[in-house]
């Protein structure tokens, strides 16, 4: 038997991170859930005449916009195109924002049929996706969803039609990938377990990894809520074997500069030849795709240790304020601290939900909206998220969520400079006093 390198694959890249749009429907870790104070929740198109009334569902606000908006678009474009040919045949367009969540969704959806919709163009985001196909069955409303890619979204729906990929395949196609390439025959999987994009094409990945071969050697879960440290995850990858690691700039090594960018670390051979294979032979990694980012991913890198350091400080300090307050906090202002992550339980629903409010306010970045608790996809609950940040996802920038639930503890991290951090602690602390 020709000799072969066991390699262990940690599939981050494919498994963990929604890349494409419609993959998603859980909202990404780190966002708030946001009410500007005057938005437009929906977008339409009206044409005269006997126009075919097209709707659609999908992200147009929030962490998931940026699929939402291209599939709004696109169909604008399009519908604009059909009324400038001319013709019998004229369209009206009208979308309704779904925040990516599949309750919001069905609420959507409910609008556009009341609005007289005909042809439905499904939801962008798959969970969403899955909610309003069913609705749209019931109904015999013609569906074609441009980007919902979990299979349940058409399953038993004669009416209901997909125009992109589904999961499995994707998941069908990295096995095979690894097998066609040479690239090893041991891997190590992590995935998120609250998510049907992942879990879908995690379960095809190892039905298929079997089928050829390939040693699937573990396996590690993360959610929305736990997707700002893959440590734990990591370390199991390295125990079983992993030769080569996967992980995105985005999160904290990017000091909160690196705008994209993710990144490959192990043995040397192993990232020279991952590199050839992203690039050129004999270039490999001298020119990778980094979008003109390289001095904002090196900056970012260089920042870290001293960003982190700001971010405990502000930690520290919001423990030593609340506590005056007469709020119990975890860990405590006096304790040795060993991350950035700061717990002040509130006991009460309002209180937390000012902090939020005012932690919102003191952010950079979309300062003039409030956060407001909504029922994220993998809680058993609401939760109330608040974050303004330069680089989306970041999670070193300051920001604060939290489950509405008993004991109502506020999860508060980050701040790129002690100032700012400080400077949002203030202002959550004045909007809590506000009317007392």
């Amino acid at each position: 038997m020709k000799k072969t390198r066991f390699l262990s694959l940690a599939l981050t890249g494919t498994l963990c991170v929604s890349l494409l749009a419609g993959c998603g429907g859980s909202g990404d870790g780190g966002g708030a859930a946001q009410t500007p104070d005057a938005a437009n929740t929906s977008t339409v198109q009206e044409n005269t005449g006997s126009a075919f009334k097209l709707g659609g569902t999908g992200p147009l606000t929030g962490d998931a916009a940026i699929y939402g908006l291209a599939a709004q678009r696109g169909a604008q474009i399009a519908v604009d195109e059909i009324k400038e040919a001319g013709g019998d045949i004229q369209f009206a367009l009208k979308y309704e924002d779904d925040v990516n969540v599949p309750e919001t969704a069905v609420n959507a959806y409910n609008a556009l049929k009341e609005w007289g919709m005909q042809i439905s163009l499904g939801s962008v985001t798959s969970q969403p996706g899955v909610s309003t196909s069913a609705l749209a069955f019931e109904d015999r409303i013609f569906t074609m969803t441009p980007s919902g890619s979990s299979p349940d979204v058409i399953s038993g729906k004669d009416n209901v039609y997909q125009m992109c990929f589904s999961d499995p395949n994707q998941g069908l196609a990295s096995a095979q990938y690894i097998t066609e390439q040479g690239l090893g025959e041991k891997v190590f999987i992590i995935w998120k377990n609250d998510d049907v994009y992942s879990t879908g094409i995690k379960e095809q990945f190892v039905k298929e990894a079997e089928t050829l071969g390939l040693e699937v050697v573990g396996d590690a879960t993360f959610t929305t809520d736990t997707a700002t440290d893959f440590s734990v995850q990591l370390t199991q990858a390295q125990q079983a074997g992993a030769d080569l690691v996967v992980g995105s700039l985005i999160k904290n090594p990017g000091g909160g500069l690196a705008p994209t960018g993710g990144y490959i670390a192990g043995r040397r051979d192993l990232v020279e030849g991952a590199a050839m294979r992203l690039t050129t032979p004999g270039i490999g990694k001298e020119c990778g795709s980094t979008f003109g980012a390289n001095r904002s991913l090196y900056q970012g890198l260089f920042l870290a240790p001293h960003t982190t350091a700001q971010a405990v400080k502000t930690a520290a300090f919001a423990a030593r304020m609340m506590e005056l307050l007469g709020y119990r906090t975890e860990p405590t202002s006096d304790t040795v601290r060993h991350d950035i992550i700061q717990m002040i339980h509130f006991g009460a629903p309002e209180p937390l939900k000012k902090f939020c409010k005012g932690i919102q306010f003191g952010a950079p970045v979309d300062s003039f909206v409030t956060p407001e608790p909504w029922d994220m996809p993998g809680y058993d609950c609401p939760v109330i998220m608040a974050a303004g940040a330069f680089i989306q996802g970041a999670s070193i920038e300051l920001s604060c969520d939290a489950p509405m639930r008993e004991p109502y503890t506020a999860y508060l991290q980050g701040g790129l400079t002690y100032e700012s951090g400080k400077a949002g602690v203030l202002l959550a602390v004045e909007e809590l006093l506000r009317g007392e």
